[in-house]
């Protein structure tokens, strides 16, 4: 072998390490696209956050759930939240399952699930995939269901019991009477 030929196996080598390379580094790095989406995602993870908070803020304050967002919404603690999508500006859902449980819900474009246990690239604001596994989501429409911290139990009502005059033969009965129990 002459050093002709050892100069054109090693050039060959090279150039196949070098496609590799290339090829090995392209599939790890996320696509401007895909960096977007996962932009997109973290301001809508911080949002529902942000109104987690406010929710549970009132929901202290007044001893219920807001019926509705718009309730938070001129509350001093709440004046910087944004209650639409941060890419579609649709607003964000919630929905009030019980008195001590709330829904909250977005659509997204990545699954933050398969991320944090796929973890392929690891970059600067990939940060709030490993931190908020509370908010880990499905890519598209999902809500995540919120129990208030600090709610106090709602006083229970009085039972009553009603004692009604039945009298078949009187044209004119008297209304019933309620008597209540303590």
């Amino acid at each position: 072998m002459t050093i002709k030929d050892k100069d054109i196996i090693f050039f060959h080598g090279m150039t196949i390490l070098s496609v590799v390379a290339f090829g090995y580094g392209w599939s790890i790095i996320p696509s401007p696209m895909e960096q977007t989406q996962r932009a997109f995602d973290a301001q809508r993870t911080q949002d529902l956050q942000s109104i987690q908070y406010s929710i549970d803020t009132y929901t202290s304050n007044y001893n219920k759930l807001p019926d509705h967002l718009e309730q938070i919404r001129d509350t001093s603690y709440s004046r910087d939240l944004a209650f639409t999508d941060p890419e579609t500006q649709k607003p964000y859902e919630y929905s009030i399952i019980n008195i001590f449980t709330y829904k909250i819900c977005a659509t997204f474009a990545t699954n933050t699930k398969e991320q944090t246990t796929n973890k392929k690239s690891i970059s600067y604001d990939d940060s709030y995939f490993y931190e908020n596994r509370e908010y880990n989501h499905p890519s598209g429409y999902f809500c995540f269901e919120k129990i208030v911290p600090n709610l106090k139990t709602p006083p229970s009502p009085t039972p009553s019991v009603a004692i009604f005059n039945i009298n078949s033969n009187s044209v004119a009965s008297p209304p019933p009477t309620f008597i209540e129990l303590k």
